[in-house]
């Protein structure tokens, strides 16, 4: 019971806390998917302002054959203040050459002032055009080594150009890796080329405006404009695969929940903000239901415990009850069965001592010696619980009155035997009749006079027990049956079984009893059976 009890309460604890996770789970994934939105929105927002400002600058830049680096730096300047900077790192002019112009245009390049200006990577002969950065508005250390940078040397950037060529407009590319330098290694980004043509030209371009920008940091600036840095903000190109993952923040590291995920367009290129609720292991709310339920299960277990406790205890003090009843109800058959048997059995000497009685004080004489030893076995019987009594004990009982100190009258002699309670009663009375005739007409009736009692197994289960009266007077050939003689042979001999002899010789009475040695089953409340009554032994 205190087990089934921890048990189920336990489990209702455990589906309490599942529901309160369930609900936290999804008020994370609403959470997730309103960041997606909204960086989604804010994203495409900031992205497109970029791109009005460089198909303004393509506009421009249209007008002029051969912008110099003061043409770029006045339109790009004009662009650059009035466009939220962050994660863009400039704006770059990319002219289209044929590999044979590459010479003129780097000596060009010198002459305006950058004195080191060379395109790289090496030329390849074979490819049919040429397109280097020309020149960067917002000049600094970190842009100076992308001045003459071939892009189209470069395969990721040469599909891009290629596709914006097709397009005939702005064309975004897919994750790159930045050329500029840092401490820590090449920026992870994506670039913005847009085509600028002349009046009248249709097949390749004059060149590109181009805007590269630092996917970490531009994805950065958004999640902390709209305040969810506790999420995982992801920019994929196109799919949710790792090889493709543009820009990654927030907390990056923590054990993840599903994905929520909103597309939006940029320069033709489909782009995939994934968000990210974490996990933190059970929320505060479940942590208190667990341990406040777990607290419940155990002191409903305790409580179970002490019910069921108290429930065995109740139930071992009925059955106690009903065995102490049990125990009186037999107690109460076995003393009207005993009472019974002994109020027979002193009818029965009344009615023989006042058959054979001359007067009323041998008739009251010998009743009370008759009834004596039926109390002085008693007496014997009640010591050992109704159980088992030594014959020795028996003797003695009846034979003690004639002890005289160290000078006894009576020997005794034989093994341990004991006698069943009936067999016991009826040995005594014998026993009482033969002590009380030798006290008054035999043996014992003088000082000299000698008594031996002594008993041995006879065979399987009989005692034999002898009597012998010596050194007395003289026992009279001619004399008159008295009651002792009709007790012995009749009545002892009938509960006894077995016959008595019984000599009157004239040295002595002689007297022989079988008594019968039953199995020693002690009188006692009967033990419980398996169908849960009493059996009497």
């Amino acid at each position: 019971m205190p087990i089934s009890t921890f048990a189920l309460a336990m489990v209702m604890t455990v589906l309490s806390v599942w529901a309160i996770e369930r609900s936290e789970d999804q008020r994370r994934e609403g959470q997730a998917r309103a960041a997606a939105s909204v960086v989604a929105t804010a994203l495409d927002r900031r992205a497109h302002s970029y791109v009005s400002y460089l198909r303004a600058g393509s506009l421009m830049l249209g007008t002029r054959k051969d912008p110099t680096p003061e043409d770029f730096a006045s339109i790009a300047g004009g662009l650059l203040d009035d466009a939220d900077y962050h994660g863009a790192l400039g704006i770059g002019w990319l002219p289209v050459l044929k590999p044979e112009q590459v010479p003129t245009f780097e000596k060009r390049m010198r002459a305006a002032g950058n004195e080191s200006y060379t395109v790289h990577p090496a030329l390849d002969p074979s490819r049919k055009m040429v397109v280097p950065i020309g020149f960067i508005a917002d000049m600094n250390e970190r842009n100076q080594p992308t001045l003459g940078f071939d892009s189209y040397s470069e395969p990721k950037r040469r599909a891009v150009i290629d596709q914006a060529i097709a397009r005939r407009q702005l064309t975004a590319s897919g994750p790159v890796s930045l050329i500029m330098q840092t401490r820590a290694g090449e920026w992870q980004g994506f670039l913005l080329y847009m085509p600028v043509y002349g009046p009248g030209m249709t097949d390749l371009p004059r060149g590109f405006i181009s805007a590269p920008f630092n996917a970490g940091a531009f994805l950065s600036s958004i999640v902390v404009l709209e305040k969810i840095e506790d999420l995982e903000v992801r920019l994929y190109d196109g799919a949710l695969e790792s090889s493709r993952l543009i820009a990654q923040t927030g907390a990056q590291g923590a054990v993840m929940h599903p994905v929520a995920t909103q597309a939006l367009t940029l320069g033709g290129r489909r782009l995939l903000v994934a968000v990210d609720a974490p996990e933190g292991g059970l929320t505060r709310t479940a942590w208190v239901a667990l341990m406040l339920g777990t607290t419940i299960a155990l002191l409903l277990a305790v409580v179970a415990r002490i019910v069921s406790r108290r429930a065995e205890q109740d139930r071992e003090a009925l059955l106690w009850l009903r065995e102490q009843a049990s125990i009186r109800a037999s107690l109460t058959r076995e003393l009207n069965h005993r009472v019974k048997n002994t109020l027979a059995n002193v009818l029965s000497l009344i009615a023989l001592t006042k058959r054979r009685a001359t007067g009323l004080d041998e008739f009251v004489e010998g009743l009370q010696g008759r009834i004596r030893a039926l109390s002085a076995t008693h007496d014997l019987l009640t010591n050992s619980e109704w159980g088992p009594t030594a014959l020795r004990d028996v003797v003695l009982a009846e034979v003690a009155p004639y002890t005289r100190g160290d000078d006894a009258a009576v020997a005794l002699s034989g093994p341990e035997v004991d006698l069943a309670p009936n067999d016991a009663l009826s040995l005594g009375l014998a026993l009482h009749e033969l002590a009380t005739n030798a006290s008054k007409y035999g043996a014992l009736s003088v000082a000299m006079g000698r008594v031996e009692v002594s008993w041995a197994m006879a065979g399987e289960g009989v005692v034999q027990v002898h009597w012998q009266e010596s050194d007395g007077p003289p026992v009279p050939a001619l004399r008159s049956r008295g009651f002792g003689t009709d007790l012995i042979e009749k009545i002892v001999a009938h509960e006894l079984g077995h016959g008595v002899q019984l000599d009157f010789a004239v040295t002595g009475v002689r007297c022989t009893l079988m008594v019968p040695v039953r199995a020693p089953v002690a009188f006692s409340i009967r033990s419980r059976q398996q169908n849960g009554q009493g059996k009497q032994k």
